[in-house]
């Protein structure tokens, strides 16, 4: 302030840069070169080193010829005290140090990024002004740092520098004076030269003093005279600086009424000086304006830049919505978790198996009655329950699987978790007992409306369970990491133990509506956790992420399109410009161009194709750009309407899609199947999150002025923040809006996105996704419009309706309980496959079963477990005790439930084994056991005597008894063995032994009515032939025992008898066993001189001469046998008497019957001849022919297991054409007659697995029409 004298800025800042290299102050913080690192330190104090330094320092000499060198002592001179600033330390242990260190400039430096030029000089500039021509610090640097009272000592060493002084000296031409258009005054005697001394008149405009003796006169000139003539140059300067003054009262120039005065003439120096401060206040001005348009910059970015929604002042209203059409009786959070259920099934109904249970997709109104309805008949419960088990069944089956071993469960991970880990083995082994008990996991039970409770809890109580090593990886890796414990059947359990235990005795229909909202949420939440799911979610994620990339790549290609286009046009409008040879494509497009111009027909395909790959503007005429633009610009609308479409339809038409959010914190939706945009208000959950009203919504003068004045009447209007209780968007004003509204039309759609505010954090989110789906949201709001003035969106939203939860439940549960178990008795009872047990009238059974549900007073003594057959782990126990299910003193007390199970088990026992399907019964083909009965044929009559607390539990033992009952093999099997025709099953008879029915029109004698243990003849005759076989083995064992026992004494004598009777015993088994075991026995094949392989011919022991078997064929046996067997009081019959089954069932040919040839020739002897070969060549021929024909599709190959998976479960004997032209080319058919038989096979087994009347059995027909007489013709050629 007081030390440096200059005028000129850059003087200044010569001076401080000069003094400041290689100087630092009291308190600069810099660094100390210590060897070789750096470290921070801090200046303490300065000193000078020596006196010398101060001798040659004169403080305020005077400098010659002016010069700008600085009087103080060099840099050198100084000794710096300094404070380190880190922690480490140079000094040995034993000294302590406080960091202090005594250096020299040399050993300093500071940073140049912070004391460099160009800041030091933007410093200056700030801080310093000119006054009287000198450069001085800001009178408010001064106020600031208190510099009047600071010395330099404070800040550096003694004593202070001396700076050179140079004001600021003005340059340039003076201003002229107004005196020069005066007259010029006649020169009077004796002053000549005069004017030479005026000239050298002072500064001040007065002229110097004389020098030697002056006259009065001359000393001193007239006042009046004088006065006059000042005056005139005072207002012709005055009025010369005129324009100058008015600049400096614009500038606003201080002092300036030392310059605007009528007392003197200004001196070219002021006049300088004012031209100066005018220059300086130019610069200010234009510093001025400069700042205030950056300051209006940064003030428009900041206001600009986005911000809270409620701080911005330029709001405008938003309009009033309509109110949702609602329910009354429907709260406003119930409806948002019945919106969340109907979302689910919207974007995932291609995944659900919706279409295998009901024929329409699942609405608004199917999850509001399946929630609320308590009414089993009217709910739809169980349909969306079926659906979500089906499809969690399949996913289970693929990712899930059984439960681990209980005993490896302490390896996994799952178990480290303390809290879990017990209920993890307890859930697997629940499960373990279900599926022992049902014989089947808990994923795979019957659900409809009578079991879906029961299967329900149990999926509940299981789910969950650990499944195995490579099953936990699996989840790590493809489902986000999902842990056993994390399923959410586990929370719900913790949450409603209350409601598991309602599900033991009760049903899901007698639980309240939420309580099934949230067992419908678990079953979501489960899916939504299996890979497929998440999989699809992603695929379709990544579908629109990719179709909106598109449309971001089309609009950009449209902008450099345009900008090309813009370019070639001004580049044709230039003289001389030669354009580029055109390509095909471009001569193409201007063929269309011209085609269009003409108005002729133009392929549209090819010129979108063109169009799209883009235009080489450059290449064509004027003209031809801008027509070329105008078709590019209409292809290039269609093809961004396509996909503005594409993108609406994936996010719309598939779930509810969120917009944004509102000023007010509401959420905007569309949901294109109803259709209706929805807005919602917050809820409470929402409204803590947006926190406290802080302070009201700022609003610009314009808002205000709209509202008379009233600032608070004006933020009610835009929706914004006042600060108090009654806000609209944080108080009780929002509070009392109706939580769910809608957009009725589309002018209030309009009128919301031109009040949506783009610098609003949230309203910018909004504004963005209104306007670019803004065309298809407008046709869906006039769709909802429409809609919403006919009523037919309340209808939707059941606004009409009245609660379903009102309705009671019409169903009672015992009642249907007891006429399935009627049901199933009566399917027992016709299908003859069981009866009641002896003594217990069934009429008087059903009587007391449908009337009171107590069938126990019909049963003397307890009620013991079935067991039939022998248990793989009791093979080698012995007899056992019965285990008792029921004693007979326990009867009375049974409970309603109970003595349901009773007559259910009942029904269980009555069955015939034989009737039973795996799992309750088992075969062991190594061990020779055909049908044993299982742990689960056990388990299940335990369970039920033991478990039966609901009658969805019962019903869940009915149907698991239902379905493994083999039906199949009982008069509901439904077709005739001999006319291979269907009918009631009261037509029907079924054979007690093989399980095959009859008409009883077709066997012979006829029966009136069936009877239960009747037997057809094959089974007769097995039977006689069993018969006559053990008569025969026994009276043969007895003549041995007799022949033995004469034979024994003499044996004994010679020691000889234990080898006679083993011998003569084997050759006893051996010859009654040779009957039984000549037709199983199968001949080896041998070569012939051909080397081909064929089978040797072997000989019934009866052989006469005329009949040869071979393998696999059985003697015929003639009609009069036939009618001898079908005789009731015929004997009985050697093993080679029984006929073969079905044998006269065969279809025969009026022409010729080939069955009636007894005499079968072996392959080996009938392919010595040529013939033979012929006519399976010709078959063969015949075959192919008829698989070239379109009506044999089926027919030409094997089913496929894939495809057909029970196929060959009900046909055992499968064939096709393929097979047979292989057996052909194999040589495996012994004689023509087996070619007809295997298409009558083929025949047969296509109408035995298809419905009458199907497209399968019309080609059947016409494929035996076209082929069968080929055959017939190829076999009486072959017996000429």
């Amino acid at each position: 302030q007081h030390l440096t004298c200059r005028g000129r800025l850059d003087d200044v800042l010569s001076d401080v840069t000069i003094f400041m290299k290689d100087r630092y102050f009291i308190g600069e913080e810099l660094l100390w070169h210590d060897g070789k690192c750096k470290r921070s330190a801090r200046i303490q104090a300065v000193r000078l080193a020596s006196s010398l330094s101060a001798q040659r320092f004169t403080p305020g000499s005077p400098k010659k010829g002016g010069t700008s060198d600085i009087n103080a002592p060099p840099a050198e001179a100084y000794r710096y005290e300094i404070q380190l600033l880190d922690d480490d330390s140079d000094v040995d242990d034993d000294e302590s140090d406080d960091g202090m260190r005594e250096t020299t400039a040399t050993d300093l430096s500071r940073s140049r990024t912070l004391m460099s030029k160009q800041k030091l000089k933007l410093f200056l500039k700030n801080s310093c002004i000119l006054i009287d021509k000198r450069q001085e610090v800001k009178e408010s640097f001064r106020r600031d740092l208190q510099l009047d009272r600071r010395s330099w000592s404070e800040f550096f060493a003694d004593p202070s520098p001396v700076f050179p002084q140079t004001p600021l000296l003005f340059r340039g031409r003076p201003t002229k004076m107004p005196i020069k258009n005066e007259p010029a005054e006649p020169k009077e005697k004796g002053q000549r030269g005069r004017k030479r001394k005026d000239a050298g008149t002072e500064k001040n405009g007065e002229n110097p003093p004389k020098r030697g003796r002056k006259s009065a006169a001359a000393e001193q000139p007239s006042p009046k005279k004088m006065s006059e003539k000042k005056r005139k140059q005072i207002e012709a300067q005055q009025e010369e600086l005129e324009v100058q003054f008015d600049i400096a009262k614009r500038l606003g120039i201080e002092g300036l009424a030392r310059f605007q005065q009528k007392e003197k003439v200004l001196s070219t120096d002021e006049i300088e000086e004012l031209k100066e401060l005018i220059k300086q206040g130019r610069v200010r001005e234009r510093e001025e304006t400069k700042a205030r348009k950056e300051r209006e910059k940064r003030e428009k970015a900041e206001w600009k830049k986005p911000r809270d929604d409620l701080a911005c002042d330029d709001l405008q209203p938003l309009p009033s919505y309509a109110r949702l059409p609602i329910p009354e009786w429907m709260s406003a959070d119930d409806f948002s978790s019945y919106l969340t259920l109907y979302q689910f099934f919207l974007s995932f109904q291609e995944m659900l198996p919706i279409k295998e249970f009901r024929q329409t997709r699942i609405n608004l109104s199917d999850i509001v009655i399946a929630v609320r309805c308590r009414d089993p008949a009217n709910s739809s419960l169980a349909d969306i329950m079926r659906i979500l088990w089906a499809a969690r069944r399949e996913l289970a089956e693929e990712e899930d699987g059984d439960e681990a071993a209980v005993s490896r469960l302490d390896a996994c991970e799952e178990m480290e978790n303390e809290r879990w880990a017990e209920q993890i083995r307890k859930r697997n082994e629940t499960h373990d007992q279900m599926r022992q008990t049902f014989g089947v996991s808990v994923r795979n039970l019957q659900v409809d409306w009578l079991t879906m409770s029961e299967a329900i809890r149990l999926h509940l109580l299981t789910a969950g369970y650990y499944t195995g090593v490579q099953t936990s990886r699996f989840r790590w890796s493809h489902r986000g990491g999902l842990r056993c414990y994390e399923d959410p059947a586990y929370n719900f359990c913790e949450k409603y133990p209350d409601v598991m235990e309602q599900l033991e005795t009760m049903t899901i229909f007698d639980l309240m509506p939420s309580h099934r909202l949230a067992i419908i949420q678990v079953f979501i939440d489960q899916l939504l956790g299996y890979q497929k799911f998440r999989t699809y979610h992603d695929e379709r994620t990544i579908e629109l992420h990719e179709t909106r990339k598109q449309l971001k790549m089309l609009r950009s290609w449209a902008s450099s399109q345009e900008k090309d286009a813009k370019d070639a046009a001004l580049l044709s409008e230039i003289e001389g410009h030669e354009r580029p040879k055109p390509t095909a494509e471009t001569k193409r497009l201007r063929s269309h161009l011209k085609a269009l111009k003409e108005n002729r027909r133009v392929d549209r395909t090819d010129l979108e194709q063109i169009v799209l790959a883009g235009i080489a503007f450059a290449e064509l005429e004027a003209d031809e750009i801008s027509q070329a633009r105008d078709v590019q610009k209409e292809v290039y609308e269609k093809s961004e309407d396509e996909l503005m479409e594409t993108i609406f339809q994936m996010e719309g038409l598939s779930c509810l899609v969120f917009l944004g959010r509102d000023r007010a914190f509401r959420s905007y939706f569309y949901l294109d199947a109803l259709p209706a945009l929805i807005v919602e208000e917050s809820s409470g959950w929402d409204r803590q999150r947006v926190g406290p009203c802080d302070e009201p919504t700022p609003l610009n003068e314009s808002i205000v002025a709209t509202f008379n004045g009233n600032i608070h009447s004006a933020r009610l209007a835009v929706t914004g923040c006042t600060a108090d209780e009654y806000c609209p968007s944080h108080g009780s004003e929002a509070a009392d809006r109706e939580r769910w509204q809608m957009v009725d039309n589309v002018e209030k759609m309009q009128q919301m996105i031109s009040a949506l505010n783009p610098r609003g954090f949230r309203e910018s989110e909004l504004l963005e996704q209104m306007t670019e789906n803004e065309k298809n949201l407008g046709e869906m709001v006039e769709r909802s419009a429409r809609k919403f003035d006919s009523g037919s969106l309340a209808t939707l939203l059941m606004a009409d309706v009245a609660d379903p939860f009102d309705s009671e439940s019409n169903v009672d549960f015992e009642k249907e309980m007891r006429e399935l178990l009627a049901d199933l008795e009566e399917k027992i009872y016709l299908g003859q496959i069981g009866c009641l047990p002896k003594g217990i009238v069934r009429m008087e059974w059903r009587r007391r079963l449908l009337e009171e549900g107590d069938v126990t007073g019909l049963i003397e003594g307890d009620i013991a477990i079935r067991v039939e057959g022998v248990l793989k782990e009791e093979e080698d126990a012995g007899e056992e005790e019965q285990e008792i299910l029921y004693f007979q003193e326990d009867f009375l007390t049974l409970s309603n439930n109970e003595k349901l199970a009773f007559a259910l088990l009942q029904l269980f026992q009555s069955v015939d084994f034989r009737c039973f399907k795996e799992p309750f019964i088992t075969s062991d083909r190594h061990a020779g056991t055909d049908r044993n009965i299982s742990e689960v044929f056990l388990v299940w009559q335990r369970t039920l005597s033991q478990n039966a607390k609901s009658v969805p539990m019962i019903a869940m033992f009915l149907y698991t008894l239902d379905s493994k009952i083999a039906w199949d093999r009982s008069r509901y099997q439904g077709k005739c063995r001999v006319c291979r025709r269907k009918g009631e099953a009261e037509q029907f008879v079924l054979c007690a032994d093989c399980c095959v029915t009859y008409h009883l029109t077709c066997v012979r004698p006829m029966l009136e009515v069936a009877v239960t243990g009747w037997l057809c003849m094959e089974c007769k005759a097995i039977r006689r032939r069993d018969a006559a076989k053990e008569k025969r083995n026994a009276a043969r064992e007895a003549a041995q025992r007799a022949e033995q026992e004469s034979k024994d004494e003499d044996e004994e004598e010679e020691g000889f008898a234990d080898r006679s009777s083993t011998d003569r015993q084997m050759k006893t088994e051996s010859a009654s066993a040779s009957g039984s075991e000549e037709r199983e026995k199968e001949p080896e094949p041998t070569k012939t001189s051909s080397g081909r392989i064929v089978k040797k011919v072997l000989y019934n022991e009866n052989y006469n001469g005329t009949v040869i078997v071979t393998k696999g064929k059985k003697p015929k046996e003639s009609q009069e046998q036939w009618t001898d067997y079908d005789s009731a009081d015929s004997e009985a019959m050697d093993e080679g008497d029984s006929p073969k089954r079905g044998e006269r069932n065969k279809k025969r040919k009026k022409d010729y019957d080939p069955h009636q040839d007894a005499v079968r020739v072996s392959i080996g002897l009938r392919e010595t001849t040529g013939s033979f070969k012929d006519c399976l060549h010709e078959c063969e021929m015949a075959i192919k022919d008829t698989m070239a024909q379109y009506f044999a599709w089926p027919f030409t190959a094997p089913v496929d297991k894939r495809e057909v998976p029970d196929y060959y479960e009900v046909i055992k004997h499968p064939m096709d054409l393929q097979t047979m032209v292989t057996k052909i080319k194999n040589n495996t058919y012994d004689s023509l007659e087996e070619v007809q038989e295997d298409l009558d096979q083929m025949i047969a087994n296509c109408k035995v697995y298809n419905e009458d009347g199907s497209e399968i059995i019309e080609l059947a027909t016409r494929t035996s029409e076209h082929l069968q007489p080929k055959l017939e013709s190829i076999v009486r050629k072959s017996h000429r």
